[in-house]
């Protein structure tokens, strides 16, 4: 009886000891993770901005390295919690040595604690693994796990849970972000949102008059704790907000009484939301959410903050540093990485037929130029959504192949244009047409080229490219699409890049 009682243990054993190894193996590892900090080599960042979506979605650090030669990196995580920031800022120095970390305030005046009254289970258990699967397998990690634990109201099940296990992780499946946080990512941490059809309600956003509210008894232990930890740091630090937009009044008071709290204890705070209208942000297509950017926001937020770093910290321009030349590698291949987020911009990449194509058109208020290479596509559609961007039925015949939209709302439909030499005026100026020996032809706008095609291209149905303020150098989308015919509405099932 004791023999198979000990036979029995020493199986449990093992499998214990194997579970607990595969787990913290990978943890080691940094195998489920958000962010790729972990794969940057040491010591070799300048600047690591700490914060959440916010951040991630704001600043791109190849943007600022082509610009300024910035080594940069964004350290975050969806929902980070006001009391893992400090534990974030031991986790950057324990591989780093930077110049300079900035750090977001959002999750003080968001409210991001474990023990927040709003929040589900599952949506509180979910933001627990999202800030501790940030993080390596260490006592830091064992310490944090113990307090959010603690503010929770969990018990030993719980912090047991969220220590060691790697089952449950978040549901955001980035395209171009690897969940293992030690692989080599050329983006430096930057992570895209994709973008909604919603624009922001500019009604409902608050002027910022200074008011204050003080924050709550665990908020003014956990920041007092950040700025003790930062205290003891050989860098520079500033704390900082997004340019972000508010229409919730506890934030905006409580950004205001975070900045004033930084600032007595010594530190620089830069309230970048009082920045927004120097940006020229568009709030029908840069925003996300009121506080989270696309790729076209974060393309303005990024220099601007890049720049007043430059000007306020001496950061070192890295590109002829030849310790820092795969950084030119990284660099080419987030040209490529950017260009496919910029194709899924405004979700045309993900529309599911030609009517969801228009009504995008529509919504995002642009220009476009929508050339139609298969007559049945019309003729298919929805008359009250091309009613709405202005081209009313009796103008569609099977000769329609172009459409000139204004802003979504103005059309002007020209048919059988496609001859070497055909000029006519439209809501957008001067359309023309020139063809080749060889068959390729370009579709002109006020003289300038516009939509190019050849033999050599893939069959396409559709052609389209959308930009701003009717001026073509201003592009946001440039693609030829392929659309399937067997049932209504069509099905887009293929999509070219325009090169």
């Amino acid at each position: 009886m004791r023999k198979a009682k000990r036979l029995i243990g020493l199986i449990l054993s093992v499998v214990i000891t194997a579970y607990l190894f595969v787990h913290v193996s990978y943890m080691y590892r940094g195998y489920y993770r958000l962010m790729s900090f972990y794969g940057i080599e040491d010591n070799t960042l300048d600047v690591v901005l700490v914060g959440t979506s916010i951040t991630f979605s704001s600043f791109m650090p190849m943007e600022a390295w082509e610009q300024y030669g910035m080594a940069a990196c964004d350290y975050c995580t969806n929902v980070h919690f006001e009391n893992s920031l400090r534990y974030s800022v031991r986790e950057v120095m324990k591989t780093q040595n930077p110049k300079l970390i900035m750090i977001d305030i959002a999750p003080f005046y968001r409210d991001h604690y474990g023990g927040t009254k709003e929040w589900d289970d599952d949506f509180r258990k979910l933001c627990i693994k999202y800030n501790l699967d940030s993080m390596k397998y260490s006592f830091d990690r064992a310490l944090l796990a113990k307090e959010i634990t603690r503010d929770s109201g969990g018990n030993l099940y719980d912090y047991l849970y969220y220590f060691f296990d790697i089952t449950r992780y978040h549901t955001n499946t980035p395209s171009r972000q690897q969940y293992d946080n030690a692989l080599h990512d050329a983006g430096r941490g930057y992570e895209h949102l994709k973008r909604s059809s919603n624009s922001v309600d500019e009604a409902s956003l608050l002027e910022d008059d200074g008011s204050e509210m003080p924050l709550e008894e665990h908020q003014q232990e956990y920041l007092r704790l950040l700025i003790d930890e930062v205290d003891k740091l050989d860098c520079d630090v500033v704390f900082f907000c997004s340019p972000v937009l508010f229409n919730d009044s506890t934030c905006l008071m409580r950004k205001n009484y975070i900045g004033r709290i930084v600032s007595e204890a010594g530190y620089p705070f830069w309230d970048l939301s009082k920045d927004v209208g120097e940006l020229g942000l568009d709030y029908n297509t840069d925003f996300w959410s009121l506080d989270h950017y696309d790729c076209l926001g974060a393309e303005k937020v990024t220099p601007y903050i890049a720049q007043k770093i430059k000007e306020n910290y001496e950061i070192p321009d890295r590109r002829k540093d030849p310790a820092y030349s795969n950084w030119h590698d990284d660099y080419q291949e987030w040209i490529n990485i950017k260009e496919k987020y910029r194709d899924k911009d405004f979700g045309f990449y993900d529309a599911q037929d030609c009517n969801e194509l228009f009504n995008i058109i529509k919504e995002i208020k642009y220009d476009a130029v929508v050339e139609i290479l298969n007559p049945e596509i019309l003729s298919l559609m929805d008359n009250e959504i091309l009613q709405s961007i202005g081209i009313s039925e009796d103008k569609i015949t099977e000769k329609t192949n172009l459409l000139f939209i204004h802003n979504g709302t103005e059309s002007t439909v020209l048919n059988d244009f496609r001859f070497s030499g055909d000029v006519s005026d439209t809501v957008l100026g001067e359309a023309s047409v020139f063809c080749n020996e060889s068959g390729k032809y370009g579709i002109y706008l006020n003289e300038e080229e516009c939509i190019v095609s050849s033999p050599e291209e893939p069959d396409a149905d559709i052609r389209i490219r959308v930009f701003r303020d009717g001026d073509l150098k201003q592009t946001i989308c440039d693609a030829s699409f392929e659309v399937g015919l067997e049932g209504s509405p069509l099905g887009i099932f293929e999509y070219y890049r325009i090169k």
